[in-house]
């Protein structure tokens, strides 16, 4: 796999359960390396805090050249997504990338 068909696969409009602070840090370190912002468009990280259960990737409608990453639930309209990318299959992917 390359780094077009992981980022297809993984991470353009899908979401993450997200287990904990390290986890969090981790994936985010991933996305910015693939060109992901947060919300206000920045690569500073979303901190995590109880309650922080699910992060996103999404290119909106209106802002094609942009990728975002946010907290969010899996009911937001600008995703188009099933059930969690698997974590451990993630990780292991990019670490063969």
């Amino acid at each position: 796999m390359n780094r077009i068909e992981f980022e297809k696969k993984y991470l353009l409009h899908n979401y993450f359960w997200v287990t904990g602070e390290k986890q969090a840090t981790e994936l985010q370190n991933i996305l910015v390396e693939f060109g992901y912002v947060n919300p206000v468009g920045t690569t500073s990280h979303i901190k995590w805090h109880e309650g922080f259960y699910n992060l996103g990737t999404f290119q909106p409608r209106n802002h094609k050249n942009t990728k975002y990453f946010q907290k969010t639930t899996p009911y937001n309209p600008d995703y188009s997504y099933g059930k969690a990318v698997n974590y451990k299959q993630f990780i292991k992917d990019y670490l063969a990338l």
